[in-house]
Order: structure tokens, then C-alpha cells, then sequence
């Protein structure tokens, strides 16, 4: 029988240092250190794999199990119903409970992405067809629903016309390297990089997904590379990132190709002046709200873009150069703006009612 004491159950990977580069996971473990007076189980389910049930203890109060949609049909129930909440990371998530009894728990969905548009995106249109059935339900079921930002709630409101008579809340994804670096010495970061004062450095961080154009940014520094511009790319992909770069006129030794844990970031976020985020003019990125940007916001970066419409950075007027614009001058200067903007978006996050919905 369940009681106020029963444990949380959180639909999405748990978050460890060797996943918590991907964006996702740095949400979700923001969320769970909200959530750390309470006893959690961490559910992943997998339509293919964990044919045999994995479960590992972290500590007292985290559990976290591994399983198999199909063959795990009955430990599945039986973990619902001793279950009051559960916590969704994500659409995609959500899947796996599709054939399942919800109207027993209290379902908290933090939507995290457009997830059919998406996927139609990709050219994946029976997916996509698949997820709009399995949304629909979740926005149905849903006790509580959490957006990244308000055009995603906006858009949702036109999609769905019960989310007003829901419990509401906008929480941007908030990257977990931030407010953690004080006196940092630029200078010093620079001088061990091998870059010179006058130089402007151009920072791209993330993967190679379609949708992040990659292609687009090696032609903008194709076409601006001299002595004065330096290019550092942060990715897991250091390979596909050097395969790609080698076949374009870019002087090498302008060029920095790494992999960082999220802690050290700041270290060349505090030193890059512009940040690349070239996303089409598409729903994706209206309701987005990358991590990349907001750590791009913080540290004074001015983004390069090929859609300005990301997120509710538009309507807030952040300073930014149009990918195709040449005739920018491209200096060494910080947004001061762009700074205070994202200094903002952190203050007004209102997590306290994430708590009071799962007591």
C-alpha cells in the first residue's frame, strides 16, 4: 500500500561521470539533487536490452534498476504500485509505459524536447507517428508538466487544450557547470593555450547531430580564417570533428579540437568571445532551450547563428551575428547583455514547486 513515504519512481538513465556530458543528463541531475530527501528508484527500460533485470543500489536512498519492456512486463507493474510519484525525463521515456495502468500515480512530465518533431525532422515519420499517440497520452495523464521555456508552454497550450487546467511551471535547463568558477584568470588560460591577446576565439561545443549544422560553422571559419580568428571546438566526437576540418583551407594551428568533462568548460567559455548555435528556422528550436546557449549567455559570448528564434532568447533581445552576415567585424569584446540575461534566467526558476508536487 502506498504512503507518503513511498519511494519516487524517475523514468530516465542516472546520471554518472561518464554520462553527464550529454545535456539531458545534466537536467536530470539537477532535478535529483532537488529530489534528495526522498527515496528514488531510477528506472531504464530498453525494448531490446536487460532481458535480465539489473538493479544496483547507489545509497540509502537511490536505487537503480535496468530492465526489459517485454520481458519485465510483471516487476514493472509491481514497481508502479508501490510507486506514488513518477518523474518523466522526457517523452521518449514515457514509451515504455504506454500499455500501463497510470491513473494510480501521480505523473510529473518534464518534457525536455518537441520529441515527434524530432523525429520527423530526422526523416523518422512512423516514429514520429508513434511518439504523437504516446505524447498525446502523456499530456492527458499528466499531473504536473514542466517546460524549458514559455514558447514551449505556448506551444503546447495550442496543441493540447487541457494544459492550463494542469499544474504548471517553466524550468529552463540550467547547466550544472555554471556558478561554480570565481577569479578566473584569463590571461593565464590563454597564455597556456598558446592564443595571443588580440586574437578572437570562436567556440563551438556539442555533437554532431543533424541539427546542429557542423558543416555550416567550418565554412564560417573557412571563410574568416586568418592570424587573428582562432577556432575551438568541445566535442565527444574528435574524430568526425578532425575528419571534417581536414578537408577545408583553415590553417591548422588556429584550430583547437577537445574533449572536457563539464567542470573544466569555463575554461574557454571565459576566454571565447563568439559561440556558434546554427539551428534551422524550425519548431525544434523555437521551444529549445540548449545548454550550450545559456553557457554561451553567461560567459559574455555573442552566438552566431542561422536562425535567431531559439528559445525565448529572441524575444529577449540577445546580441548575436547572422552566419551569413561577412561584413560583421568580428572583435575581441564580451556581451555584457548576453551576460545579465542569462544571470536572470537563473534567478527566476521556481523549483520550490517541483517539491511541493510530489509531497
Amino acid at each position: 500500500m502506498k504512503n507518503n513515504d513511498s519511494p519516487m519512481l524517475i523514468l530516465s538513465p542516472f546520471p554518472t561521470e561518464e554520462n553527464i556530458k550529454d545535456g539531458m543528463l545534466q537536467r536530470i541531475y539537477k532535478i535529483d539533487n532537488i529530489l534528495n530527501d526522498k527515496k528514488r528508484i531510477y528506472l531504464e527500460l530498453s525494448f531490446t536490452k536487460n532481458i535480465r533485470i539489473k538493479q544496483q543500489n547507489i545509497n540509502n536512498d537511490v536505487t537503480v534498476i535496468k530492465a526489459n519492456i517485454f520481458f519485465s512486463l510483471f516487476f514493472i507493474n509491481k514497481i508502479l504500485k508501490k510507486t506514488s510519484s513518477i518523474y518523466v525525463h522526457s517523452i521518449y521515456n514515457m514509451r515504455c509505459l504506454y500499455f500501463h495502468n497510470l491513473k494510480r500515480n501521480k505523473i510529473i512530465l518534464d518534457i525536455h524536447g518537441a520529441v515527434p518533431e524530432e523525429l520527423e525532422f530526422m526523416g523518422l515519420k512512423i516514429k514520429s507517428l508513434m511518439m504523437k499517440i504516446i505524447e498525446k497520452k502523456c499530456f492527458s495523464a499528466a499531473y504536473a508538466l514542466i517546460y524549458v521555456n514559455k514558447q514551449m508552454k505556448y506551444y503546447y497550450e495550442r496543441k493540447y487544450i487541457n494544459v492550463n487546467k494542469k499544474n504548471n511551471i517553466i524550468y529552463p535547463i540550467i547547466p550544472q557547470n555554471l556558478l561554480t568558477q570565481n577569479n578566473i584568470n584569463i590571461s593565464s588560460i590563454r597564455k597556456d593555450m598558446h592564443i595571443l591577446e588580440e586574437q578572437v576565439i570562436l567556440l563551438y561545443a556539442g555533437n554532431l547531430q543533424k541539427w546542429q549544422n557542423f558543416e555550416k560553422i567550418v565554412d564560417y571559419v573557412e571563410r574568416h580564417d586568418n592570424k587573428k580568428i582562432v577556432f575551438i571546438v568541445l566535442s565527444n566526437d574528435i574524430i568526425t570533428v578532425k575528419n571534417i576540418i581536414k578537408n577545408k583551407k583553415i590553417k591548422q594551428s588556429r584550430i583547437v579540437v577537445e574533449s572536457v568533462p563539464p567542470e573544466q568548460l569555463f575554461k574557454y567559455y571565459s576566454i571565447a568571445h563568439y559561440g556558434f548555435i546554427v539551428r534551422d528556422d524550425h519548431i525544434l528550436n523555437k521551444v529549445a532551450c540548449p545548454t550550450k546557449m545559456i553557457e554561451y549567455l553567461y560567459y559574455g559570448l555573442k552566438p552566431i547563428v542561422l536562425s535567431p528564434y531559439i528559445g525565448d532568447f529572441y524575444e529577449q533581445q540577445y546580441e548575436r551575428i547572422d552566419i551569413y552576415d561577412d561584413e560583421v567585424c568580428l572583435t575581441p569584446d564580451k556581451s555584457a547583455k548576453n551576460k545579465i540575461l542569462a544571470e536572470d534566467l537563473i534567478k527566476n526558476v521556481e523549483l520550490y514547486k517541483i517539491l511541493d508536487w510530489i509531497r
